[in-house]
């Protein structure tokens, strides 16, 4: 989960105008420079907001190894 502080128009606007919303789960990339300093606070990991947590990944494929 991401909170974010008001994002102002003009910068959505850019966002829009770059097309990188469109491309992107959940129409915003975390890391984008337009975007990250208005990024008030991340829930759980970085990898976890942009898709498969990274940590959970590696330990469910050494468990499946283990089996």
């Amino acid at each position: 989960m991401v909170y974010f502080h008001d994002i102002p128009d003009e910068v959505i606007d850019n966002l829009i105008e770059e097309g990188i919303t469109f491309n992107v789960a959940g129409g915003l990339m975390l890391e984008h420079p337009l975007t990250l300093p208005f990024v008030e606070a991340v829930v759980g990991a970085t990898d976890t907001v942009m898709g498969l947590s990274k940590a959970l990944t590696e330990k469910l494929i050494w468990e499946a190894q283990q089996q």
